[in-house]
């Protein structure tokens, strides 16, 4: 007996909670009050007309079971066409990819090898440019040194010349000749002392 209870227990508990739901999905679709309207509008139309009631509620049940099935179809198409046009997208798009994945794999080539090219230029033309710069400074050096070796020269030369210009004017010395045998020496076999300019 208690197993039996239980379980009708159960079964009431799950229909309630079934008929719960109905009611606050029913009252999300219809208001409570525009329900109850209705039902009073139905009642009413029960009791006053009953024949109009009764035709209307018969074309209401043999119309309901073609207008849900019209529904389902409705619905059905709908969500093929979601489905399909979400796997129509999901074929382009993995298309897409299978074309997008080689031409990133090309350019990222292309991008690495003009990157290798320029980082190569910069260094080889640095190189370059110093070894220019070490040059010319060398060549530089060494034509100041001969410039300095040239001005060297020519300050020595002009020193030189400045002091030959500076010495004293050559002084005049005695340096004794033969008399000549014609009688104008002295008369004892001298010779006359005469005056000789050296340089």
């Amino acid at each position: 007996m208690s197993a039996s209870q239980s379980l009708s227990s159960s079964v009431r508990q799950r229909a309630a909670g079934a008929y719960q739901y109905a009611q606050r999905s029913l009252d999300l679709v219809v208001e409570p009050e525009t329900r109850l309207r209705a039902y009073d509008a139905s009642y009413a139309m029960a009791s006053t007309r009953p024949l109009i009631f009764s035709a209307a509620a018969t074309l209401v049940c043999f119309s309901a079971l073609p207008m849900l099935l019209f529904a389902l179809f409705a619905v059905s198409v709908a969500a093929m066409a979601v489905g399909g046009a979400i796997l129509f997208a999901l074929f382009w798009l993995a298309l897409g990819v299978l074309v997008l994945v080689p031409t990133l794999g090309v350019s990222a080539l292309l991008a690495l090898l003009v990157w290798a090219w320029a980082a190569g230029s910069f260094v080889v033309g640095r190189a370059a440019y110093r070894a220019v710069v070490a040059w010319e400074a060398g060549r530089t050096a060494q034509q100041q040194q001969q410039q300095q070796q040239k001005d060297g020269k020519a300050q020595k030369q002009i020193k030189q010349q400045q002091q030959q210009q500076q010495q004293p004017p050559p002084v005049p010395q005695s340096r004794p000749e033969k008399k000549a045998a014609n009688g104008n020496g002295n008369g004892n076999g001298h010779e006359a002392p005469a005056t000789v300019v050296v340089a």
